[in-house]
């Protein structure tokens, strides 16, 4: 289909495949292949190979958009391109919505299994819960905004832990002594090193209330701590987020 149709510019949502990277990848390597710039949701190509997507597309000067790919209803990339050149110590995150959604219903009496496939049936989990709940899904979206910094890690480089490896009772009993257990996303940029795993927070800490569609992020940078916190879907939000990456494509290159 790439090789037969003559457009400038593809739109991209399809499932994510972190286990083989395809047929993800091939689709994105085709596109730059042909000349066609392209705009994604989906976080496969860039959690595994950013940085040789991004050299491809410069070269040729196309145009990757993608800020649907992480926090979509909240522009979290534009603030890491914001944040070039500046020192950013750390970054600590929950990224997932659907671990906040898994946590709650355990919080509330629910098995883990019970609580997955409630998930499930509701849509908010992708088909294969391990993308969820053993982190791959935040564990990409870590990736992105790391390497939106001018890092070069991809998804195998995140230490995962699955939110299932901390106990039922020990996630009730957090909510209930006001030290809720949250799927944390953390990047130490001193040391290099990326993790996705369940952690216990103090009551205080700004990830520890944050609940449903929301995502959030603190970042230590040379000059304080940035805080950003948002929704990131549902679909819509994720289309018209697109739609930002559109314009700046059009601006970028109308005649």
């Amino acid at each position: 289909m790439i090789e037969k149709t003559e457009i400038n510019l593809a739109l991209v949502t399809i499932p994510p495949s972190y286990f083989t990277g395809e047929p993800n990848l091939s689709i994105y390597q085709g596109l730059l292949a042909h000349d066609i710039s392209f705009i994604t949701a989906d976080k496969t190509g860039l959690a595994l190979k950013y940085s040789e997507l991004l050299k491809q597309a410069e070269k040729k000067n196309l145009f990757i958009g993608y800020r649907a790919t992480v926090m979509a209803g909240t522009p979290a990339i534009d603030l890491m391109k914001g944040l070039r050149g500046r020192e950013v110590k750390s970054i600590k995150s929950v990224l997932n919505a659907t671990t906040n959604y898994v946590l709650t219903l355990v919080e509330n009496g629910l098995s883990y299994k019970d609580a997955i496939n409630k998930a499930i049936q509701e849509k908010l989990a992708e088909p294969d819960p391990r993308i969820d709940m053993e982190g791959y899904d935040a564990g990409a979206k870590l990736v992105i905004l790391v390497n939106t910094l001018g890092y070069n890690f991809n998804i195998n480089d995140v230490i995962r832990k699955p939110l299932t490896s901390i106990d039922e009772n020990q996630v009730r009993l957090g909510r209930k002594i006001g030290s809720p257990i949250k799927y944390v996303a953390s990047a130490d940029l001193i040391q290099k090193t990326l993790s996705v795993m369940p952690e216990t927070l103090k009551a205080d800490d700004p990830l520890a209330n944050v609940s449903e569609n929301y995502n959030i992020i603190t970042i230590k940078t040379d000059g304080g701590e940035i805080i950003l916190k948002g929704f990131a879907g549902p679909a819509w939000v994720t289309a018209r987020t697109m739609f930002t990456d559109l314009l700046e494509y059009l601006e970028k290159y109308k005649k």
